[in-house]
């Protein structure tokens, strides 16, 4: 039903690149709300593209999107571990 899920606030880790850098063996996302849509971002700090997002969605960041990183991550073998979207679209430059 999916990988370890956990929460990451600023206290735990610094940084998503902290996070990594700290605990390579896990799958560090982002979840959250913003402009409207729920995001899921990949570990590639590089790539601004979220390997899930489901537009349109009503509800706050909810079960369903956090289990489907967890199945991706369980897939994949790995742990995951989220943070806030918000603070992860801002250090990416995006824009409401």
């Amino acid at each position: 039903t999916g990988g370890f899920i956990g929460t990451a606030g600023p206290g735990e880790i610094a940084s998503p690149a902290n996070a990594v850098a700290t605990f390579p063996s896990r799958v560090f996302v982002a979840v959250g709300r913003y402009d409207g849509r729920i995001f899921i971002f990949s570990p590639d700090l590089a790539n601004r593209a979220p390997i899930i997002e489901l537009l349109g969605a009503k509800s706050p960041v909810n079960m369903i999107a956090i289990n489907a990183a967890g199945q991706l991550a369980a897939a994949a073998g790995q742990e995951l571990v989220v943070w806030d979207v918000a603070t992860e679209l801002a250090r990416r430059g995006a824009k409401p």
